[in-house]
């Protein structure tokens, strides 16, 4: 449940940073319109006056583009922090697995001469039974209590081993999980990062852009001032000789 919650947040600050996106796209392509309308002023309205063709708004976009960048860096430092979850529980499943191994190992090598001592023990039994069978021997109390706990041993030692080693293949299933996980999590981070860096480029070009614009604008501003002043002047000079001729 814990690992479908995870992948839910990051799926929902992917479509987040998706619709940031589109929305800066938006922005970008509103200010390119409004410095067309500014460029276009000049050449129809010299003579007159010209309407306000409304104001950029740089802090805007700025903090669109900001909002863009914080959300795209808590998505990746998400994605580290699941990466190096996934990473230390596959060392701990890996170290589990290592001791079990270990475990069996030791038990079959510390073992050995109980083993063989336990073989011999067996066929001295058989040899035993084998001759009272044949009515040589009889089988004393002593032998068969020996005989009843090596084969209570025996039993012992033979389900501590299936035990041991249904738990080796429960951990290594569960490493293989881990690692699939692991594996998963480095995958989504490497995908957010490449998000960010996009992001990252769009958002440097839509600040630039908008300096530039910011530039143009008041150049034009400044063009439409000049051009006014000019027209003022030439009217008031006109003016002046209407009113001083005879």
């Amino acid at each position: 449940m814990a690992d479908i919650a995870i992948q839910d947040v990051q799926a929902a600050k992917i479509i987040e940073l998706s619709k940031k996106n589109r929305q800066l796209t938006l922005a970008l392509e509103r200010e390119r319109l409004v410095a067309t309308k500014l460029r276009s002023e000049p050449q129809g309205q010299q003579g007159g006056a010209v309407a306000s063709s409304g104001s950029l708004d740089p802090s805007s976009v700025e903090e669109i583009a900001r909002s863009v960048v914080e959300q795209a860096a808590e998505a990746a430092e998400a994605a580290n922090k699941e990466a190096a979850m996934w990473k230390e529980r596959h060392q701990a499943q890996t170290n589990k697995m290592a001791q079990l191994e270990q475990k069996v190992l030791e038990g079959g090598t510390s073992s050995d001469w109980k083993g063989r001592r336990e073989v011999i023990q067996m066929l001295r039994d058989q040899v035993k039974a084998l001759k009272a069978a044949q009515g040589l021997v009889p089988e004393g109390r002593q032998e068969a209590a020996t005989k009843k706990v090596l084969s209570k041993i025996s039993g012992t030692k033979t389900a501590e081993m299936e035990r041991v080693a249904g738990e080796l293949a429960v951990a290594r299933a569960e490493l293989d999980s881990l690692k699939a996980k692991y594996d998963a999590a480095v995958s989504r981070r490497k995908v957010l990062e490449n998000e960010i860096a996009s992001m990252k480029e769009k958002v440097a070009v839509v600040l630039d852009k908008s300096r530039n614009d910011d530039k143009l604008v008041a150049a034009l501003r400044t063009e439409l001032a000049n051009i006014r002043r000019g027209a003022a002047s030439a009217a008031n000079k006109v003016t002046s000789r209407l009113m001083l001729a005879p």
